[in-house]
């Protein structure tokens, strides 16, 4: 399992690097927004949706919505929803499982899933539009694979106290805490690296820390559905892994975050 595991994830960041650096802009986008459609796929089917034909007009009109709100001038108004669905969110986590009387129903669920996905995508399209664009969404995903990492094998090796039992019992502070030191030290060596002032190089932990936390907020937002499914992944596309909402959850929440903080980041994109 951790081999194949491994695996899949060298070839997912052979594509995304190949993507990244290899071909003209907006291909980093359109590669988001295949994994954001599957994604949508697979949220229909956490929602309720028991047929493809269900599933996959969700996905359509999720398609329709993603191209507006990365199209139109109107970027802000939906990625300010998506930080606003994000605050809305901690406090669902925080009362669950008495908060499934609120979204129980599979529309609301339904709507639910397009404040989780399409202000990712359209983070991303924007950032993507950015000088040294390359390099910003570098930093970006290494922040959010660290916050994985981080969340994994020091939960793993030091886990003792529970982060949400009721959600996802293998979660643990411990492996909060592994996440916010791997990050930090990474915004350490950009610092140090591209010569920042003392000030910027503090910022820049913070900023940091700030998307690490969402991305674990995303994380957690996905198990509550899955736990409330009752079921382990939410699909089975990516071997190792289990489904693509599974790989993207952490970034649904990071991406609107990194991008409200990025007119405070001048010193990141010279």
């Amino acid at each position: 399992m951790l081999k194949t595991r491994l695996q899949t994830a060298g070839i997912l960041l052979l594509i995304i690097l190949s993507t990244l650096f290899g071909l003209p802009k907006p291909s980093f986008s359109i590669l988001t927004v295949c994994f954001i459609l599957a994604g949508s796929f697979e949220w229909a089917y956490l929602s309720g949706c028991q047929t493809h034909i269900t599933r996959l007009l969700y996905t359509f009109i999720t398609a329709i919505i993603l191209l507006f709100s990365c199209l139109s001038n109107h970027q802000s108004v939906f990625l300010g929803a998506g930080l606003a669905w994000w605050g809305f969110a901690a406090i669902l986590l925080a009362s669950y499982p008495a908060c499934l009387v609120v979204w129980k129903k599979s529309i609301i669920q339904l709507i639910m899933g397009w404040f989780v996905l399409i202000p990712a995508g359209t983070a991303i399209f924007y950032i993507e539009q950015q000088l040294h664009h390359q390099l910003l969404l570098l930093y970006f995903l290494g922040v959010v694979a660290l916050t994985d990492i981080g969340g994994f094998v020091f939960g793993n090796l030091l886990g003792k106290r529970k982060l949400a039992p009721n959600i996802s019992p293998k979660k643990t502070w411990e492996g909060v805490f592994g996440s916010l030191i791997l990050v930090i030290l990474y915004s350490i060596l950009i610092s140090l690296f591209y010569h920042y002032t003392y000030w910027h190089m503090i910022l820049l932990i913070i900023y940091s820390s700030l998307i690490s936390v969402f991305a674990i907020l995303g994380d957690l937002i996905e198990s509550m559905f899955k736990r409330a499914k009752g079921i382990k992944d939410s699909g089975t596309l990516i071997p190792g892994h289990g489904g693509v909402l599974d790989r993207i959850d952490s970034l649904s929440a990071a991406a609107p975050m990194f991008w409200a903080l990025f007119p405070l980041m001048p010193f990141l994109s010279n």
